[in-house]
């Protein structure tokens, strides 16, 4: 199956930390994936840049064959990327499509 997601040598740093270095996976639609390591490995900060809430120094993001580039957190919304949260819980009320589309509709992933 072909990747819907290309992550690209993704590297961010900030003052005196290298978070992430030259990370590089896919994704393929229908398929569970998760991202594990250790505190301080840079999942978080992975997670912030795919959403467009960070920008990356260098690599690349590719979605459904189209490389994306967002000027900030806002714009990366609008084109229905979201980041659910690891830690909080979602509203007993929503499931996870629900969270995800919040308004009920189909959003850009085919999650409704």
């Amino acid at each position: 199956m072909a990747a819907i997601l290309k992550i690209r040598g993704i590297t961010k740093t900030y003052p005196g930390v290298r978070a992430l270095q030259d990370v590089s996976f896919e994704v393929e639609q229908g398929v569970i994936h998760a991202i594990m390591g250790e505190n301080g490995a840079g999942k978080s900060t992975l997670m912030q840049i795919i959403a467009g809430a960070q920008r990356p120094d260098s690599g690349t993001i590719e979605f459904g064959g189209r490389e994306l580039h967002f000027a900030n957190p806002a714009q990366a919304q609008a084109g229905h990327r979201h980041r659910l949260p690891g830690t909080e819980p979602l509203a007993e009320s929503f499931n996870r499509g629900e969270y995800l589309s919040r308004d009920g509709t189909q959003n850009s992933w085919g999650i409704c």
